[in-house]
């Protein structure tokens, strides 16, 4: 398995064969909620950035329709392509 016994922080601690830290359950606890939590951050603003470019989108929408207007053509009677 390759493990090894050292002393990290006046304490003593398993670690991998490549000398990386084994982290304690209450510690790798810890990484899983601050990652879960990293992970909801991340899709709030996800989601808030679909909600911009929708906003955006539609923001375009109504200053092209506006325009069509403008020139006489309405864009609900317009010809499918």
């Amino acid at each position: 398995m390759g493990l090894a016994l050292g002393i990290y922080q006046r304490q003593l601690r398993w670690f991998t064969a490549e000398g990386e830290l084994i982290p304690l359950p209450e510690e790798a606890e810890h990484l899983r909620a601050e990652q879960e939590k990293l992970r909801a951050e991340q899709e709030k603003l996800r989601a808030e950035q679909e909600k911009l470019r929708a906003e955006q989108e539609r923001q375009a929408r109504e200053r092209l329709e506006k325009y069509l207007r403008s020139q006489g053509i309405n864009p609900d009677q317009l010809p499918e392509p």
